[in-house]
């Protein structure tokens, strides 16, 4: 059995005299277990605001898999490949 798990997390930003709901991060996962702790098979993720020290990209999917690329296998669940647009900024740093 395969399930299906999908989270948004949306702050209220002060608009004016009012309110207005923000996205600042969300995922959708794949996984074999029906826990939210289980392990994702796949999973895709944004967040606005990157946190200091990381390098990911804001939009990316992680697989619970390994590619063999020459010599080395390439670990999809901590690779993080982009998904969405990358500006320039975040491809050089």
């Amino acid at each position: 059995m395969v399930h299906f798990y999908a989270g948004q997390l949306l702050r209220a930003d002060v608009e004016g005299k009012g309110f207005r709901l923000a996205t600042h991060a969300y995922w959708y996962r794949l996984q074999n277990e029906p826990s939210l702790a289980a392990q994702a098979a796949i999973r895709w993720e944004y967040e606005r605001e990157i946190g200091r020290g990381k390098k990911h990209c804001r939009h990316h999917v992680q697989q619970r898999a390994r590619v063999q690329l020459g010599s080395t296998p390439l670990d999809l669940n901590r690779a993080h490949l982009p998904t969405g647009s990358r500006s320039k900024k975040q491809s050089v740093s």
